[in-house]
């Protein structure tokens, strides 16, 4: 198990929800629904070591607890870093860091023990999506992970 699923399993086991927003109150990350523009869904900074979620109010309930969800993973695995900052005054390549919080979102979120996988096995992405009312490409990230074998070093 690579550390970005363990913290996720962590914070189910001591906190006994997946739910992000209440997973910040249990943290202390204030979580603001905000007027953003329309291609921003959400980001994460941190102000004077206090840890805000900023998600973008125009969307919907569903989508909300995604984007929480990674953002929160920004806010557990990213403490120090400033979306903000970090796209107007560096060169910094964000994707490693993108990829870090959608596997957490994908580990919080996507739980193999709340159902039987077996009875998806034949069924493709999408209809798990449906389903389990998430995006498709958090059921891959964390599907194909398991199913691959590949190493859990993150």
């Amino acid at each position: 198990m690579g550390y970005v699923e363990q913290m996720a399993q962590q914070l189910k086991d001591i906190y006994h929800t997946k739910e992000p927003r209440e997973l910040c109150e249990c943290l202390d990350i204030l979580v603001l629904p905000s007027e953003l523009p329309e291609q921003v869904r959400g980001f994460y900074t941190n102000i004077q070591n206090r840890r805000i979620i900023y998600l973008n109010k125009r969307l919907s309930a569903l989508e909300q607890r995604v984007v929480c969800a990674h953002e929160l993973g920004h806010a557990l695995l990213h403490t120090d870093m400033n979306a903000v900052f970090n796209a107007r005054c560096t060169l910094f390549c964000a994707a490693r860091y993108e990829h870090e919080a959608d596997l957490f979102s994908a580990f919080l979120l996507v739980d193999p023990d709340e159902y039987a996988p077996e009875l998806f096995e034949d069924f493709t992405a999408e209809q798990i999506a449906g389903q389990l009312q998430l995006p498709a490409e958090l059921i891959r990230l964390r599907f194909e992970r398991r199913k691959d074998n590949q190493p859990q070093d993150v």
